[in-house]
């Protein structure tokens, strides 16, 4: 019961009802409260009926990962179409997501009560009734009882609008709607008013504390126009909320946006920060906008210290990272973003202990300086991980009783990258160290495939060519197990490290009968596997030509069948997808890497 509003079903025939509210509520639950995270590994949030239906009355004890959640539930939800049928609705936090959507424009007590007509207008017992006590106007001209259309109009259409905003004239900001383009999916036309929403859209001028200006887009009247001072600063959806991406249509205002990111980001909430970046490098992704626009977003990130912030920043730049993984432009991404990393990984080192945001802060960081990270050799400062790395590998080395430091690491998932960190920074004596381990494990256990993928991580040549010769020899010789050598070489291509990966097809061709004998058993049709996997990292003409005189050299060879065929068209479908999306956009990157890196 929340201010006497009964938010759980009381007919004995509803359970499905008091389930659907019990996901709904969670979700809201997790959105203002976080995960709840503990030390030990557990989430302190359980399936307490109660705490979930008691969630407007919680506050969150830690912003950061509240707004984590938030943020990763709001990416998942890109995922789904339409939304109808109660099912889905209970096994996704969309219904969560729209009606938080209304915290933007309703006080609390009004969510309560959109939450109520919702679930009530789901199960097709609402009536009239329902709306006599709701008939005071909120936001315009629209009542609590729109908050159930608002809700039934993204349940009926795929996706999620795009809202532009652009300059009308000198008194009046003008805002349009659109459905956001997905991939492999067809536009509906804009003025196909099944495909638009009505949607309550807030912002701000200059970004102050003062309560957001409200309006409306609505299906039958897709554009709106607002009055504002259209010479400063103006933010769309200033507290997140709102379901739906924002584009700057108008230079002007994106550069006021990117000055004061410049400026002052602190103004700024750090989940609007978040749904920024976002928005803008899916943008990009879908050709509204060129990288550039939306790496102009990124340059002030060597000062931003929040979770939230870094993980919509890398969860969508890394997807650009890794196209250029095998590309001979990749060092130039190394050096834009592993300074940032490094020089918050040092200032942050002697704070990790203060609070559990700072620590996954700091490990959200480490996984990315780990896993591309430039070894300097002889350096007096290398690389924040180098440093870290190499450090932990002295201290298990040397361990009288042979224990891993990496045990006690928090979280344990930075534990599969540092060690193979300490691999790729600590030559043969590391690599040898690392083997031996795996010499020691029992095959099939976590600690056993997590040694193979860290040895894959080897980066100087010789012992990259050590490390290959050994996937041919037996384990009674020194070698690796039957099937090790298959998961090491797979490993080698998957890893971000580079110099492994540019040495396996040389390596398989000038041992092709081996591999196919020890890494194959005895079958050909490994190769066109092998092939397959290399190929999502090939992104120039050239390396598919490489690719081409390979399969020509050993045509006789390889078994003509049609899995091999099927993987030989795989390999050459992947390797046009990633040139075509080099001849795209990536002069388009490296132009404003060059600009940016001097």
């Amino acid at each position: 019961m929340e201010d006497g509003i009964n938010l759980i079903p009381t007919s004995d025939s509803e359970p499905t009802n008091a389930y659907m509210v019990q996901h709904i509520t969670q979700g809201l639950a997790k959105q203002w409260v976080g995960q709840w995270w503990d030390p030990e590994g557990e989430l302190i949030l359980s399936d307490i009926y109660p705490r979930y239906i008691s969630y407007l009355g919680l506050e969150a004890i830690s912003p950061s990962l509240s707004d984590l959640a938030v943020y990763t539930d709001f990416l998942e939800i890109e995922t789904l179409g339409r939304l109808t049928a109660k099912s889905e609705l209970e096994a996704s936090n969309k219904g969560a997501l729209l009606i938080r959507s209304f915290e933007g424009v309703l006080t609390r007590d009004g969510v309560r009560r959109a939450v109520k007509l919702f679930l009530k207008h789901l199960w097709g017992v609402a009536d009239e009734t329902d709306y006599f006590d709701l008939s005071e106007m909120v936001a315009g001209n629209y009542t609590w009882g729109d908050m159930v259309n608002v809700l039934v109009g993204f349940m009926n259409n795929d996706g999620i609008p795009v809202v532009k905003a652009s300059i009308a004239n000198g008194t009046h900001f003008a805002f349009r709607q659109e459905p956001f383009r997905k991939p492999d999916k067809e536009v509906q036309k804009e003025d196909d008013e099944s495909s638009l929403w009505l949607i309550p859209l807030s912002f701000t001028e200059n970004h102050q504390n003062s309560r957001p200006q409200i309006t409306w887009l609505t299906p039958h009247e897709n554009v709106t126009f607002a009055a504002g001072s259209t010479g400063e600063c103006i933010l769309v959806n200033p507290d997140a909320t709102g379901y739906h991406r924002t584009l700057y249509d108008d230079p002007n205002i994106f550069n006021r946006i990117q000055n004061f990111l410049e400026q002052n980001h602190e103004a700024i909430q750090p989940l609007t920060r978040a749904r920024l970046l976002a928005d803008y490098f899916a943008f990009a992704e879908q050709d509204y906008c060129p990288y550039s626009t939306a790496l102009n977003l990124t340059t002030y990130m060597s000062r931003e210290t929040n979770l939230v912030v870094w993980t919509a920043f890398l969860d969508k730049f890394t997807k650009v990272y890794a196209r250029f993984l095998s590309h001979p432009e990749y060092p130039k991404l190394q050096h834009y973003l592993l300074p940032k990393v490094d020089l918050l990984l040092t200032e942050t080192e002697e704070l990790s202990a203060e609070s559990i945001d700072l620590e996954l802060f700091r490990a959200k960081l480490l996984l990315v300086g780990c896993r591309f990270q430039i070894q300097h050799v002889g350096e007096i400062n290398p690389p924040y991980c180098q440093t870290w790395s190499s450090n932990l590998f002295h201290s298990w080395r040397n361990s009288a009783d042979g224990a891993s430091p990496l045990n006690y690491i928090f979280p344990q998932t930075l534990r599969p990258i540092l060690e193979c960190s300490i691999v790729a920074t600590g030559g043969k004596e590391a690599f040898d160290f690392l083997f031996k381990k795996y010499q020691e494990l029992k095959a099939n256990s976590e600690s056993y495939y997590g040694i193979l993928s860290s040895l894959a991580c080897v980066q100087e040549t010789s012992v990259i060519e050590h490390l290959l010769q050994k996937t041919l020899q037996p384990i009674s010789t020194g070698g690796f197990g039957s099937k090790d050598g298959w998961y090491v070489i797979n490993f080698m291509i998957d890893t971000p490290m580079p110099n492994g990966r540019a040495q396996i097809l040389p390596f398989i061709s000038s041992n092709f009968d081996q591999v196919v004998e020890k890494i194959g058993d005895g079958y050909s049709s490994i190769i066109p596997q092998l092939l397959r996997y290399l190929a999502d990292y090939l992104s120039t003409t050239k390396q598919k030509q490489e690719i081409e005189d390979f399969v020509s050299m050993h045509q006789d060879k390889i078994m003509n069948t049609t899995d091999t065929s099927s993987h030989l068209n795989e390999a050459f479908a992947a390797m046009d997808s990633n040139i075509q999306w080099m001849n795209a956009y990536s002069q388009d990157i490296l132009n404003w890497l060059d600009k940016y890196n001097i």
